[in-house]
């Protein structure tokens, strides 16, 4: 959020249409501090939204790949149309694309997407991503990875829905990890049309 009034306008909206608030608006006592208050959505998720998070631009150990942020987060739901309709309508963000009826890739900026669901049979974490600044550092990533004793699941590759550059992983607690660079930036709200074709990849 952008400050202060945000939250506690997007607060009080949110609570208006039913939702558990889990904790008010508030100085956060965590890593990085801000501001924010905490809700539950309808499939019990715990969600933050704050504001004056700490930002952190510098790299103090460069590797030969330095993930640079947090890219987008993939999450199975029980209820596609339901959980979307919760993101556009009482959150704000907006469709940008559907995989047929599998998938809906949602944003909050002109990045392609920050949020996607896939449907699924129990709602849960499907996968994080990590932005890197180039194809390279994915590469590069894949051999550390290697390295370590682990393999990809799927990828290198192009997906069809944001266009960008991916390589998966399971991480040692079995969660699912993807690097990704090159991800579609909207350039024109008033011209974007959400595609319902499917999604397609080069591997």
């Amino acid at each position: 959020m952008v400050d202060k009034n945000a939250v506690n306008r997007a607060a009080k909206f949110i609570a208006s249409k039913g939702v558990t608030i889990v904790s008010q608006p508030g100085y956060l006592d965590e890593e990085g501090k801000g501001y924010g208050f905490r809700f539950l959505d309808p499939e019990n998720r715990c969600i933050e939204l704050s504001a004056w998070v700490e930002i952190h631009t510098s790299v103090w150990n460069k590797k030969n790949v330095d993930p640079v942020k947090l890219n987008h987060v993939v999450m199975n739901t029980v209820d596609l149309d339901m959980i979307t309709d919760f993101y556009t309508n009482i959150l704000g963000f907006k469709v940008t694309d559907w995989s047929e009826h599998q998938m809906s890739f949602l944003r909050c900026n002109r990045k392609h997407h920050s949020i996607a669901f896939n449907q699924s049979t129990h709602a849960s974490v499907n996968h994080i991503a990590y932005e890197v600044d180039t194809v390279d550092e994915v590469m590069r990533g894949i051999s550390n990875v290697r390295k370590a004793g682990y393999q990809e699941l799927w990828g290198p590759g192009r997906h069809g829905p944001g266009d960008n550059i991916f390589c998966y992983f399971q991480d040692p607690a079995k969660f699912v990890m993807e690097y990704t660079c090159y991800l579609e930036t909207i350039e024109d709200e008033t011209e974007w049309r959400p595609s319902l074709e499917a999604c397609t990849s080069l591997n």
